[in-house]
């Protein structure tokens, strides 16, 4: 069962007061401040409920509960809060401006990815390939 690690960032609109902070926000930080977060159940939410969990932080109180990365995306460019989603998936916003990753102390966020499939069964084609673009697999593994 090979697996990777995504990072999750904390991010906010430009126009957001934590866009202008000097100070990275901690957990209890983030906890105390209602967030847009996926649907219970998503991976990034579970990720963030965990991590929050293990440091013994409250639970985040959601401002909103959406079901896609892209609508958490819009409500967050459009102002509407802070939100943690994947690196990957916002690495556009921020780097076109729409967006500013606001850094976190106290925590390594990131979200365990894994693929699971039967031993007698390898992985071959676009699969494997897919695979291995998703979760970073060498072939040796």
């Amino acid at each position: 069962m090979p697996g990777g690690h995504r990072p999750l960032v904390v991010v906010v609109a430009p126009q957001h007061p934590w866009a202008r902070r000097r100070e990275p926000v901690d957990l209890a930080g983030l906890a105390q401040n209602r967030l847009i977060v996926r649907e219970a159940g998503s991976g990034t939410r579970e990720t963030l409920e965990r991590v929050l969990a293990g440091a013994g932080v409250q639970q985040v109180r959601p401002l909103m509960v959406l079901d896609a990365d892209a609508a958490v995306r819009s409500a967050v460019v459009e102002g509407a809060g802070p939100a943690v989603l994947s690196a990957v998936t916002v690495q556009d916003d921020l780097a076109e401006g729409r967006m500013v990753e606001i850094p976190v102390t106290g925590t390594d966020l990131h979200r365990r990815l894994r693929a699971v499939w039967p031993k007698d069964r390898p992985l071959t084609g676009a699969v494997e390939e897919l695979l291995r673009i998703a979760v970073r697999v060498r072939p040796e593994e």
